[in-house]
């Protein structure tokens, strides 16, 4: 605009478009139809000049807006080419659909998991009642020359090595600590007793407490029940001999839930609970081989 303001609009008759007079738009009208109202936002007793000199300068500001969303790689026409709502709709539908095949993925692996646990205890019920019909009635210790003895120890000790040859066949071929990047399932040292003694383990496998552990299926809610339960770190309960602790319990439904090696760093590592950290210990101490303890403890 020239100094002088609006009075005196420059080169207007060249951006009026064809067939508009030079007094603006209200040229255009029908001699007798009523006035046209001016566009929203101007006064109603604008000039017709005026007007035209503010049309002019709007087209200039749509070409200087075309020509810098030519020069940022966009389209004129606003947004919808780069950032509009159809490919952020699509993106967040696609990152949806992903996170519920990983649900889906997930609770199929916890519900193979959680039939391998149930087969497995099954199994272990079946060979404790197998054992007990063929326990010899005349001795409370084997004796080689007894048959009933022989066949009550042939037993044990086919069960023996069909849980190591179990075992030896899902070793990992990875040696080291974390294992196939965490996710390979801890190999147990001795999965017949996980390292404690057979007196103890009767009365935690026997115990109320530990019947009611069998139904958490997570290893979070194994550790909410460590923070609500476990007060000492000792075998048995206060002024008990067969009472177990809710600490060993808790630390027993660890071995038979196929702890992973990322799931045991978590438990070492618990900042809010001591004891949820002392059964992670123990069960490094009793449950892994002896050459890989100062691996996790060193």
């Amino acid at each position: 605009l020239p100094p002088g303001g609006l009075t005196q609009p420059m080169g207007l008759h060249g951006l009026l478009p064809p067939g508009v007079p030079p007094g603006g738009m209200g040229g255009m009208q029908h001699p007798g139809a009523p006035p046209l109202p001016p566009p929203s936002g101007l006064p109603p007793d604008l000039p017709g000049s005026a007007f035209a000199a503010l049309l002019a300068q709007q087209q200039q500001q749509s070409s200087a807006a075309a020509s810098l969303a030519a020069a940022l790689g966009r389209p004129s026409g606003g947004m919808e080419g780069g950032f509009g709502d159809g490919p952020g709709l699509t993106s967040q539908q696609h990152s949806q659909h992903q996170e519920k095949v990983k649900q889906e993925q997930a609770q199929e692996a916890a519900r193979v998991a959680k039939q391998k646990r149930e087969e497995r205890i099954r199994e272990q019920a079946a060979d404790q009642a197998q054992a007990d019909k063929l326990r010899c009635h005349l001795h409370k210790k084997a004796k080689d020359k007894c048959k009933f003895c022989q066949r009550y120890t042939d037993f044990l000790k086919g069960i023996e090595n069909r849980d190591a040859a179990r075992a030896a066949g899902t070793k990992s071929s990875v040696s080291g600590v974390m294992g196939l990047a965490g996710r390979q399932v801890l190999e147990i040292a001795n999965p017949k007793t996980y390292g404690l003694s057979p007196l103890l383990q009767t009365h935690i496998v026997e115990s109320a407490h530990f019947k009611a552990l069998l139904s958490l299926e997570t290893l979070e809610q194994l550790v909410e029940e460590m923070h609500q339960f476990a007060d000492n770190i000792e075998p048995y309960m206060p002024n008990s001999n067969t009472t177990p602790s809710a600490l060993f319990c808790c630390l027993y439904r660890l071995f038979t839930m196929g702890l992973q090696a990322q799931q045991l760093r978590f438990v070492v590592e618990y900042p809010d609970n001591p004891y949820v950290r002392c059964i992670g210990f123990l069960f490094i101490r009793f449950g892994l081989q002896p050459e890989a303890l100062w691996n996790w403890l060193g």
